[in-house]
């Protein structure tokens, strides 16, 4: 890497070169450095110093210059350092330096002409129009990458995330090549640019570099957070949630698949839903810890109930593979609780079905159903019981005061044609808790303890008849076998 040198960018002018500059750099005074010049024998008058600037990196400073006055149609070759152009042009060229190159912060022009008005504009609107074949333009990709990679050089961010995706093939006259787009979207990433954070996770997916990518994609979700309106409201024109979906989808697809109940079970799962996989990896990996991440995610508009490929939701994913019960909460919280895949799996089946008995619980008092039955008519309990291999706890029960209330409450018939909102199971889960509470106190009623014990009678009985009919079948049976024998 070059040394970066201090020093001066200067415009010179001579009277036998009419309306013609020369732009160069010095790092000593450019007063001598016009005196050298004129003292070569094949320069007829000497040149004057119309302009100086002093700048912290001169290389950089002259190349920007040229590039700009190049881009105008200024330039008389590209191995000379003169220009055909109005004086006022070439020192405006050099207001427009970007802040980094400006070494006298107390310049009243420092990095004024630059923040109003962008040298790099009508380069990068017209690399736009070539790019995407704009206002009746002929569409010339080729052309529109050297425009691209000029804005580059007069500091455009935006040229390297659209260089980065051309080179990723979404064009046919560009060659694929991932490690040309790969230094684009690193190089814009730490220039700024927001979106090639994501694009870089996508690429290190490609190199199979999973936490690199995991850090990536954290990067662009905190831009997201700290600058809403921005990356949202982009110039871009980019989808947020489609990008985000497609990396997710991408993410899972390299990781290793989840089996959903058991190893017996043929049916697996990835957890590729919209949002599913990111908030996981979030709280797992970005170093703040913070759950309000998710909050701050929702009031983007994030829809958490959005459903992957196999029709699960962000919580039903988590339900499955998580024992993170502060996540569970804080997903939850924008989720309905209550909702269901195409078998009829509820998160409440899916945490079941893990045994997470602190997952059970938490979604059982905010709100989640133990009576709602899937596409085979099981409820979470079947679940628990089957996959869990354990004894059914009484608040898990269809059977308890809980489920009893809800099959009176909740019209379960509706959700073969309407699922229920988040705000109607609020409203439900206020009416079940004070049925639950009538039902206890049904039970705990003289009436209904009669009522059980005549019940729990019946069934004794009933078990002792078909125990005698058994008995007397198997005699009958045994006795028969012998007569035949004889």
């Amino acid at each position: 890497m070059s040394e970066i040198k201090k020093g001066f960018i200067y415009v010179l002018a001579n009277s036998m070169m009419p309306n013609i500059v020369k732009v160069g750099l010095t790092q000593n005074a450019p007063e001598t450095r016009a005196a050298e010049l004129s003292s070569a024998t094949g320069v007829p008058t000497p040149f004057i110093l119309v302009y100086e600037k002093y700048v912290s990196d001169c290389v950089a400073a002259e190349k920007f210059v040229h590039t700009l006055l190049e881009s105008q149609g200024y330039r008389v070759a590209k191995n000379r350092e003169f220009f055909q152009a109005p004086v006022k042009a070439v020192i405006e060229a050099i207001l427009a330096l970007p802040d980094e190159l400006i070494a006298d912060s107390n310049n009243q022009f420092s990095g004024s002409f630059a923040s109003k008005n962008e040298p790099w504009r009508d380069l990068w609107d017209h690399a736009e129009t070539l790019c995407f074949g704009k206002n009746g333009e002929i569409q010339d990709i080729k052309e529109a990458v050297k425009l691209y990679k000029k804005a580059i050089k007069l500091g455009c961010k935006l040229a390297y995330y659209r260089l980065g995706t051309i080179y990723s093939g979404i064009f046919r006259d560009i060659e694929i090549n991932f490690e040309t787009a790969f230094e684009y979207f690193k190089a814009g990433a730490y220039k700024g640019h927001d979106f090639c954070w994501l694009s870089l996770a996508n690429q290190f997916l490609i190199k199979h570099e999973i936490d690199n990518a995991i850090k990536s994609l954290g990067k662009f979700i905190l831009s997201i957070i700290e600058r809403p309106d921005e990356i949202i409201k982009n110039s871009l024109g980019v989808d947020v949630p489609s990008l985000l979906t497609s990396t997710s989808i991408r993410l899972s697809t390299v990781c290793d698949k989840i089996t959903l109940f058991s190893e017996h079970q043929p049916f697996k799962s990835t957890t590729n839903n919209q949002l599913g996989l990111v908030l996981e990896l979030l709280c797992n990996y970005l170093a703040t810890k913070d759950y309000l991440i998710i909050g701050r995610l929702a009031k983007l508009g994030i829809n958490f109930d959005a459903k992957n490929e196999q029709g699960q939701t962000c919580l039903m994913s988590l339900c499955e593979i998580s024992s993170d019960l502060s996540l569970v909460k804080a997903v939850a919280k924008h989720s309905c609780l209550n909702a269901f895949n195409p078998r009829g799996l509820t998160p409440l089946m899916f945490a079941a079905a893990s045994v997470r008995t602190n997952i059970c619980n938490f979604l059982i008092k905010a709100g989640a159903w133990v009576a709602q039955r899937d596409m085979v008519g099981e409820t979470a309990a079947y679940y628990w019981r089957t996959y869990g291999k354990e004894m059914i706890p009484d608040w898990l029960s269809e059977c308890s005061a809980r489920g009893v209330a809800e099959t009176r409450i909740v019209d379960f018939n509706r959700l073969k044609i309407f699922a229920y909102t988040k705000q109607d199971e609020k409203i439900l889960l206020k009416k079940i808790l004070l049925e639950e509470q009538v039902v206890k106190d049904q039970w705990k009623s003289p009436a209904h303890q009669k009522k059980m014990a005549d019940c729990i009678s019946n069934l004794q009985k009933e078990l002792e008849t078909n125990i005698r009919n058994v008995a007397s079948n198997a005699l009958s049976a045994t006795v028969e076998k012998t007569y035949k024998r004889k």
